[in-house]
């Protein structure tokens, strides 16, 4: 019988992580004023959600990828989704967000949603890195 491996509770702050970044940037266009962000920003089930309320300011869409090399969850990828700036409701403040966060990690997960609210989502990759 196969146990299922324990998630580590791992609080912040993380320190001395290693990992190799690729970060790409895009210019959306502001000039139609707020508007829904892109097409497949939001999870099938977030997208009507208080989470996806907001309108696309404009700004520039961003995606990052990770490869974690070291961290307190241990080694995995992430790939994250900024669709571009955002108002924040309450205080009309501009701000960019991560509307789609993959990893490979379960334990990345599972601390990125109880440490710091981010949308993180277990993704399998192929990704052999480096090696």
């Amino acid at each position: 019988m196969v146990t299922p491996e324990r998630i580590k509770d791992c609080p912040p702050p993380w320190s001395d992580l290693k990992a190799n970044v690729l970060i790409c940037f895009a210019r959306s266009s502001s000039s139609k004023g707020p508007q829904k962000p892109p097409a497949a920003s939001y999870h099938d089930l977030e997208e009507t959600t208080s989470f996806s309320e907001m309108d696309v300011v404009g700004g520039l869409q961003i995606c990052v990828l990770v490869e974690y090399l070291d961290s307190p969850v241990g080694r995995y990828y992430e790939l994250l989704w900024i669709p571009g700036a955002f108002n924040l409701p309450k205080s009309g403040k501009q701000t960019y967000r991560a509307t789609r966060v993959y990893v490979s990690s379960r334990h990345s997960v599972y601390n990125g949603q109880k440490y710091w609210n981010v949308p993180k989502a277990v993704r399998e990759s192929n990704h052999t890195g480096g090696e």
